[in-house]
């Protein structure tokens, strides 16, 4: 497996990264890696490197570079147009190999986890540039309901009842689309003074003035992926976990079915494994403590996209 250093600018970001591919010479089908959210460099700590090595010996090379901030990589994020920035940051890479003679240009596919799934249907929908998508642990509609999900779900872990934790989750719908700071402090305060909210989830915490934005429409926390899904052509793969805390699973699921078969699109497969978290990792109920920081990963989970893709090189 070789391994090649490359960068490139998206206006005022600058990125780092490493392309894998395999020993000969080409052109090779390609796999652009698109992370989740946080701080992740250009190997997600090491977690990308088993799936690296089962695509590269299938003959797939690669792509994957440091978030801005991060490892080498410069600039930051516009936190009120984060999905859309990160679409053209995945559009640019695409663009770099489609100009490379070890590259084929009509095979470049995305692979992306969580947070992805509101980048990855902004890039591939209606796009004849991305040839294949592997959804991992994707929400199915909008970063603020997936949101007040995760709250809603971990609360009751914690012991608090379903009436409880609706509440809050409530409570986290109405501070993101907030019109004024006051507005938003009357539905942050709340969210602040739940320990659990504040201290695991780390979404309690109140923003200062100066950091508060009324959110326009373009705000990344409303945007749906499902009109986007409904736009993709091309084969899909998409996997969850049944014990992921974090996405409404039974929505996504259902969402990704009905979006991709209203697109008319015929070759997709979704996959639900049992007792898995939304890392891909064993799990017995879920609870972030249980998965966060695991790096090994499930052998179904690495079989099935090593069997999907060989089987993607042959239709």
């Amino acid at each position: 497996m070789f391994r090649e250093a490359f960068d490139f600018k998206v206006d005022e970001l600058h990125l780092y990264g490493t392309l894998v591919k395999p020993e000969n010479p080409g052109p090779h089908p390609a796999v652009v890696f698109v992370h989740w959210s946080g701080p992740i460099n250009r190997n997600c700590y090491g977690s990308y490197l088993p799936i690296w090595e089962r695509f590269v010996r299938r003959g797939y090379a690669c792509m994957s570079w440091d978030k801005p901030g991060t490892g080498e990589s410069r600039g930051e994020y516009d936190r009120v147009h984060l999905f859309q920035q990160r679409a053209q940051v995945v559009r640019e890479g695409i663009r770099l190999l489609k100009k490379r003679g070890d590259i084929d240009p009509n095979s470049i596919g995305l692979w992306g986890i969580s947070q992805a799934g509101w980048v990855m249907p902004l890039v591939a929908a209606g796009s004849e540039d991305v040839s294949f998508m592997i959804a991992v642990s994707c929400a199915g509609e909008s970063g603020v309901r997936q949101g007040a999900y995760l709250i809603r779900r971990n609360l009751i872990l914690e012991g608090l009842s379903e009436e409880e934790a609706e509440r809050y989750g409530e409570l986290y719908i109405k501070r993101n689309k907030a019109e004024t700071y006051e507005e938003y402090l009357e539905y942050a305060r709340p969210l602040n003074e739940q320990q659990h909210i504040r201290d695991s989830l780390k979404w309690g915490k109140i923003e200062p003035p100066e950091v508060f934005v009324a959110n326009p429409p373009d705000f990344c926390q409303l945007i749906d992926p499902a009109p986007y899904l409904e736009k993709i052509s091309c084969p899909v793969l998409a996997m969850w976990g049944d014990k992921d805390t974090s996405i409404d699973v039974v929505q996504a699921v259902e969402a990704y079915r009905s979006a991709l078969t209203k697109a008319g699109n015929n070759n997709f497969r979704i996959v639900v494994f049992p007792d898995t978290a939304h890392n891909m990792s064993r799990t017995l109920t879920g609870r972030p403590e249980e998965w966060r920081g695991k790096r090994e990963k499930i052998p179904e989970y690495l079989d099935a996209m090593e069997k999907w893709l060989m089987k993607l090189r042959k239709i």
